[in-house]
């Protein structure tokens, strides 16, 4: 969706657009909890890294990795998976694609594939000159 498109689709924000007063309160607005997709490559230990940081045990760590385990017994491609999170390159879990395989494999619980999902996320901004640029025009005479 266009930055426009996000903006105008807000009732909550039709006020402030309209006025263009306070441009710095749409940004400020349109930036909660807007996120963005990141490559983020790791290996199995980077990925016990990170998910010890967010449960802080290694409980649900050991279970995700014990799932790929299961899964590379079962299936070749699930090997060759496991294969390259094993390794020092690791998975890109920004890639579309892994994303798609980790939302296909019905092993893992929905949590287990949010946490997962969720690592590659980053916080998206929006600026007042973002807002600025998407809004250029609005309102003006043809």
């Amino acid at each position: 969706m266009l930055l426009r498109d996000e903006i105008l689709a807000r009732g909550d924000l039709a006020e402030l657009v309209a006025s263009r007063a306070d441009d710095a309160a749409i940004a400020a607005a349109i930036s909660v909890d807007r996120k963005t997709i990141q490559d983020l490559w790791l290996n199995d230990m980077q990925l016990v890294g990170l998910l010890v940081g967010l449960d802080g045990s290694l409980a649900i760590s050991d279970l995700i990795l014990s799932k790929f385990d299961a899964l590379a017994a079962s299936s070749r491609s699930m090997r060759a998976v496991l294969e390259r999170l094993t390794g020092d390159q690791g998975l890109n879990f920004g890639s579309a694609r892994v994303r798609a395989q980790i939302e296909a494999i019905p092993i893992f619980t929905e949590t287990e594939k949010s946490m997962l999902l969720g690592l590659a996320l980053q916080d998206a901004p929006v600026s007042v000159s973002d807002v600025i640029r998407a809004l250029e025009g609005l309102g003006a005479e043809p």
